[in-house]
């Protein structure tokens, strides 16, 4: 009796495994889907046209561009610094599964520790303030 439930359970979150697999091949392609018109931009590029006289060092703008863009499972080369987290960044309508937004936001708290700044659940508005929040931080301390 006892192999058939833990069979049973297996089975039961193999199917949830699917469904969530599922959902995700469904909600990644309409969140990528508002960067389509965008033409790409080198990261570089990017950071010679906003943060150059910013005072971010281009080695920290570029690791964490990319790390954020990993997190949130886009092309780093289609974000831009006015990418709104409500808007363009936000999580997509309809769908259950839990949004990279969470994932960034320990990925904010451990950076935010390693350069002595108090994360305190900071909310931003777009791409732009959290990268000088955690870049020009860095760069003051």
């Amino acid at each position: 009796m006892k192999a058939f439930v833990f069979i049973l359970i297996l089975v039961l979150l193999g199917i949830i495994g699917i469904v969530a697999h599922l959902l995700e091949a469904k909600r990644l392609p309409k969140k990528r889907q508002r960067f389509a018109e965008r033409g790409k931009m080198d990261v570089r590029d990017i950071y010679y046209r906003f943060y150059a006289d910013s005072g971010i060092e281009i080695h920290r703008f570029t690791n964490m561009w990319g790390k954020i863009a990993e997190i949130l499972k886009l092309d780093p080369c289609l974000l831009r610094p006015t990418d709104r987290f409500d808007k363009e960044l936000g999580p997509v309508e309809g769908h259950l599964v839990e949004d990279e937004i969470v994932d960034l936001e320990y990925v904010i708290r451990d950076e935010a520790k390693k350069v002595s700044l108090s994360f305190n659940n900071k909310k931003f508005g777009t791409l732009d303030d959290l990268i000088r929040y955690l870049c020009i931080q860095k760069a003051e301390t």
